[in-house]
């Protein structure tokens, strides 16, 4: 069971590496919102509002955010597509989460610190645009690489002994950037 503080906004901050170089949004301005907010900017990420209207605009700017942006026009969700590295849901209201998947940058998370009275849904298509796909062994973002040529293996070329590659592995898995080559 999980203590009452990963509910906080600051834990999912701290996880997904907010702060200089990262933009953050925050789902409402209420009581877990303002802390996310005040949090964010602390940390030094840019930090912008979503909310449904621009009425705590003032509230918002004046505790460090960037950016305020009313949800209800629906410009906001094309002008903000592909912005943020991390969205922090903080409102316990039902939200269409495929709107808001779709303000992600590659690789970006959405996570809910508000308790939803009703489940949430989404469309797991929603989810595909928005994160590179893994390797089911070593849990590593695989690169893309380019296609084959055709063209006669080099002597070079010889596969690696099997300790050679385990240890490679096992570095590669320790890298601070989770990439494998």
């Amino acid at each position: 069971m999980r203590g009452h503080h990963d509910v906080l906004p600051a834990a999912p901050l701290h996880r997904w590496g907010a702060g200089p170089g990262k933009k953050v949004a925050v789902i409402g301005l209420g009581g877990l919102g303002h802390l996310a907010v005040k949090l964010a900017h602390a940390m030094g990420a840019e930090v912008t509002v979503l909310s449904q209207s621009l009425k705590k605009m003032d509230d918002g700017l004046r505790l460090g955010a960037d950016h305020y942006h009313a949800t209800s026009d629906p410009v906001t969700f094309e002008q903000l597509a592909g912005t943020f590295d991390l969205i922090v849901n903080t409102v316990s209201a039902k939200l269409d989460l495929d709107a808001y998947l779709g303000l992600l940058v590659v690789n970006g998370a959405v996570v809910n610190v508000g308790a939803p009275a009703e489940p949430l849904s989404l469309n797991v298509f929603s989810l595909t645009r928005s994160r590179a796909p893994e390797s089911p062994r070593t849990g590593c973002r695989r690169q893309r690489r380019p296609a084959p040529t055709a063209r006669a293996p080099s002597p070079a070329s010889r596969p690696w002994p099997r300790s050679a590659r385990s240890a490679a592995l096992r570095r590669r898995r320790r890298s601070s950037t989770g990439w494998c080559s």
